[in-house]
């Protein structure tokens, strides 16, 4: 993988489940952006999240990511997208 291809995969998806509810999707991708390593886990978090395939989480996660990586906020607070907000 070149240092400046800004390719970042999804690495890992793990379901928070409390009594049996699910409460959030954590969504990890590592890679590289305009040269630096980027790893992060964005929570997707809201309603209807047993209704998400694998795919619209990692849909919903990298729209988050790319607002932070845009916006230079990456490393000041952990990204999360709400599924309630986007629908």
């Amino acid at each position: 993988m070149n240092n400046e291809d800004g390719t970042i995969k999804l690495t890992n998806v793990n379901y928070a489940i409390t009594d049996g509810v699910t409460t959030a999707i954590n969504a990890s991708f590592a890679g590289y952006f305009n040269g630096q390593s980027i790893n992060s886990t964005v929570s997707v978090t809201g309603d209807g999240l047993d209704d998400l395939t694998r795919k619209q989480v990692e849909e919903k996660a990298r729209e988050s990511l790319k607002t932070y990586i845009a916006n230079g906020t990456l490393n000041t607070a952990q990204p999360v997208a709400d599924t309630t907000a986007a629908e």
